[in-house]
Parts: structure tokens; C-alpha cells; sequence
């Protein structure tokens, strides 16, 4: 799992910028654990273990950070919580992010589920970076979604974010 987590920290600060719309034109990634839907301009990957990527188009030639949502979908060690999943994460981003200052972290319900909620900033380069990130456990399965841009772009595409994780759905 921290394996895991260190890949996706790393492939969010490598990757993330803003630009408008149509929410109307979105496509569907289905997959074996779950399905979301997301908008057909953005950029669709996979990455080692279990990381799924969905970032926005680059903004303009000087656009530095691309804005993406990132999902998680990783098996949780025998006996261990969400709130474990959530404690560990946590450690790992504190020793990885650069001035890492958590804002919240609260419990929640996402599909009718028990989830937890954390919003935090962290530094890449010159920049400050704003992550909300959501979390669930099915079937011993934890899965996390995390939207993660620029502070000053965070609200450039919220509408977006807000309706990918309404049409996420787990299988």
C-alpha cells in the first residue's frame, strides 16, 4: 500500500490546469471494480498499482500543472480500516509533500457508505497545490478519489470534479 500511495503522490505532482467546458460531454471509463464518467477532452490512464488518472487539457504552452482527479482502487491489508487506510496515508503525505498543512478531515457517507473526507495544500515548485480527496472501503477494497490543482485554479473546474464523482460508481 505505500508503494502504492508513493506512486500516486508522485504521479500527481508530476501531472496537473483549467479551462471551461461543456459538462454535457462526457464519456465513460467501466472497469472491472468500478465506473466513472468524465469529460471527453481530458486524458485518461492507468498507472502501476491501481492508480487511475484522469487529467484536464494543458491550458496553454505555459501551463505547468495539469488538474486531474485520481482514483485509487487498492486491496486493504487483513483487518485494516478505513480509518487505518486514512491514518497511513496521511504519514506517507506529510513525509512527501513539501509543507504539507492538512485542512480537514472528516467522516462522512459516499454511497451510502462510510467514507472519510480530507482537503489539504502542499508545495510543487513555486506553486501551491489544493487536494480534496474522498474515500471508501468495499469488500476490503479501498477506494480514493482525489482532485487535486493549482489553489488560485482550484475552483476552475469544480463543476467537472463535482459531477465525476457523482456518476463514480462501485462494483
Amino acid at each position: 500500500m505505500k508503494k502504492t500511495i508513493i506512486l500516486a503522490i508522485l504521479f500527481i505532482l508530476l501531472v496537473s490546469c483549467a479551462q471551461n467546458e461543456n459538462l454535457d460531454n462526457y464519456q465513460t471509463y467501466d472497469g472491472a471494480d468500478f465506473s466513472i464518467s468524465y469529460p471527453s477532452n481530458w486524458e485518461f490512464s492507468i498507472m502501476e498499482g491501481g492508480v487511475f488518472a484522469f487529467s484536464s487539457p494543458q491550458e496553454n504552452t505555459d501551463d505547468a500543472f495539469i488538474e486531474n482527479l485520481n482514483v485509487f482502487a487498492f486491496e486493504l491489508s487483513q483487518g485494516a480500516t478505513l480509518n487505518d487506510a486514512i491514518n497511513e496515508g496521511l504519514v506517507q503525505l506529510q513525509q512527501f509533500l513539501p509543507e504539507f498543512n492538512l485542512i480537514s478531515n472528516k467522516e462522512t457517507t459516499y454511497l451510502g457508505m462510510p467514507a472519510k473526507e480530507l482537503n489539504y495544500e502542499a508545495k510543487a515548485g513555486e506553486s501551491t497545490l489544493k487536494f480534496y480527496q474522498l474515500a471508501t472501503v468495499k469488500n476490503n477494497k479501498l477506494f480514493t478519489l482525489t482532485y487535486v490543482a493549482e489553489a488560485q485554479k482550484y475552483n476552475n473546474y469544480l463543476k467537472q470534479f463535482e459531477k465525476m464523482i457523482n456518476s463514480f460508481k462501485i462494483k
